[in-house]
């Protein structure tokens, strides 16, 4: 019923490494915000010293910092999603592969409910998985929607805005539903 002690330590080696990977994540976001902040700051600082100059040079900066900030933060964000996925994954599986051996010592009267449990663990997998995949999209569609404008085309729209939109408004295909819910 229990986990081999060679299923542990695998499971224990990925879990490290999942937490290596979280940590050089945040290293290279970390990095990364420094590099965006340092080169901004010698961008302005060659500039003219006059105060007209600055004035002028600071939207055009401040939106350059913010834009790439949010794609920073952003792709980090893409990662530690899918770094929680691959995680829970791992658990998964070392609870699945207890409830494959509880199915064998279990009586049959009580093998229905272990193996409810198991396609519960399972559905629960693929709507994390589906969940995780629509956020990195919605992450995306921010970061589509935080580029600079485009010419305006003769429709009055954007090509990039109008792609996106059309994006945003199209639904995700439903996915069917094993029970109804039902409501008092």
């Amino acid at each position: 019923m229990y986990l081999s002690s060679q299923e542990i330590q695998s499971s224990r080696i990925a879990s490290l490494g999942h937490l290596q990977q979280a940590a050089g994540l945040c290293f290279d976001t970390t990095a990364r915000f420094s590099d965006l902040l340092l080169n901004e700051g010698r961008t302005l600082l060659r500039q003219d010293w006059q105060e007209d100059v600055w004035l002028q040079a600071w939207p055009q900066s401040s939106s350059r910092m913010f834009q790439a900030s949010c794609q920073i933060v952003g792709e980090a964000h893409q990662g530690l999603l899918y770094l929680a996925e691959h995680q829970v994954r791992l658990f998964d599986a070392a609870l699945c592969k207890t409830l494959e051996r509880l199915i064998r010592i279990t009586p049959p009267e009580a093998e229905p409910a272990v193996i409810a449990s198991r396609v519960a663990v399972e559905q629960a997998e693929v709507a994390l998985h589906d969940l995780t995949e629509q956020a990195c999209r919605n992450i995306e569609l921010a970061e589509q929607l935080l580029q600079p404008p485009a010419p305006v085309a003769a429709s009055g729209t954007t090509p990039a805005s109008a792609a996106v939109i059309a994006s945003a408004i199209t639904p995700a295909p439903a996915k069917p539903r094993s029970r109804k819910r039902q409501t008092d």
